[in-house]
């Protein structure tokens, strides 16, 4: 799946603003505005788009915090808020929103608080496959001794209430 990653220089996701917001919020919440405003303006260029789009229309996927005091945020953006799973359909064109945010990098750093945007590029983000990765024996054998134990303290319990009945 396409998605959008964006690296940008000394942010801090969790950090709190003066009204109370965290700043991943008001992340997705600028984000939305920029591409809402877009397709606002370009309607035929949204094809199958909510109107006015809101933070709930933005998926982070990905933060990775770099070394060199930079995170590159991984997301997409989605057509409707009302998202059971992320696909294709579900999800605007990558190389769009792209395109909409590298348009207006000056306006989007400043309206992000002044913060430098180093890049933004599209990515292939890949599902790993679910058996090919985990192996499931030690959970399974951690499961099983705390099923024995257990089975154990209860035929020990109930042989006692057996003795004290008699």
């Amino acid at each position: 799946m396409p998605i959008i990653e964006m690296t940008i220089r000394r942010v801090n996701l969790s950090a709190r603003l003066h009204t109370n917001e965290t700043y991943e919020s008001y992340f997705k919440r600028r984000i939305a505005a920029v591409v809402s405003n877009y397709c606002e303006h370009q309607a035929d260029e949204c094809m199958a788009t909510t109107l006015r789009l809101k933070k709930e229309n933005i998926v982070l996927l990905n933060v990775n915090v770099n070394d060199d005091q930079s995170t590159t945020v991984g997301f997409v953006v989605t057509k409707s808020q009302r998202r059971s799973m992320l696909g294709d359909q579900t999800i605007m064109d990558s190389t769009k929103v792209k395109y909409i945010l590298s348009a207006q990098l000056a306006s989007l750093s400043r309206v992000l608080g002044g913060v430098r945007i180093e890049r933004v590029e599209t990515a292939m983000l890949r599902r790993e496959g679910i058996g090919a990765s985990r192996d499931n024996t030690r959970l399974i054998i951690i499961l099983s001794i705390v099923a024995i134990f257990l089975s154990v303290t209860y035929i020990i319990a109930a042989v006692r209430v057996c003795r004290l009945a008699l």
